[in-house]
């Protein structure tokens, strides 16, 4: 309610997305990550995620991918906080440095 003021939708790919935000100098403390479960586009995406200053430290990203999908501790200037694993489901919390 009253949210719509405050919501942008960009319609294009997760990896155009974080150039064209970073070129906006936008910064998030929070981002949601839930990419399809192949290619080890969750690994890819935490990549991208560090390329661009787009993170307000200290800022969470929360990365939902399939639970063969090994993520490592650190990744760019992101540490892992914890991971839940919900049947063949695994959220991975990280935080930025």
């Amino acid at each position: 309610i009253g949210a719509a003021g405050q919501c942008r939708i960009i319609c294009r790919d997760v990896f155009s997305a974080f150039k064209l935000l970073s070129k906006e100098g936008l910064k998030f403390g929070l981002v949601l990550a839930d990419p399809p479960y192949k290619e080890e586009l969750a690994k890819k995406c935490l990549l991208e995620i560090g390329k661009y200053d787009i993170l307000l430290p200290p800022a969470i990203v929360v990365a939902e991918h399939s639970k063969k999908d090994e993520l490592p501790r650190k990744i760019s200037d992101l540490t892992l906080l914890q991971g839940k694993k919900y049947g063949d489901t695994y959220v991975s919390f990280y935080s930025s440095e």
